[in-house]
């Protein structure tokens, strides 16, 4: 799979775009944020992911080396926490090394 760096930033890939293999029947994705916090932040809970993405993050063109790094937000293969540990993270690593 070869995506654009400059057109799919922050726009999720699907993964399986024909259905994820062995998956019988597609489940109805449900984000929760009620009741979730870290350090006192809300944490988006996912849940029910049955169509993965993933999502580009590039660094800015003037330091981009062609290194890539792959964030899997955690929870135990019932949840995603999303934020916490997906998206945060990702525009922290760019932040971080664009210094």
């Amino acid at each position: 799979m070869t995506a654009s760096i400059s057109n799919a930033q922050n726009e999720p890939i699907l993964l399986f775009p024909k259905g994820a293999p062995g998956e019988t029947i597609g489940l109805i994705e449900k984000a929760d944020t009620y009741g979730n916090r870290t350090g006192g932040e809300t944490v988006l809970r996912i849940s029910n992911v049955s169509e993965p993405t993933i999502t580009l993050y590039p660094s800015p063109a003037d330091i981009a080396s062609g290194a890539a790094v792959i964030v899997c937000p955690g929870g135990g293969y019932n949840i995603l926490a999303y934020d916490l540990e997906g998206d945060e993270v990702c525009k922290w690593l760019n932040i971080c090394f664009h210094r």
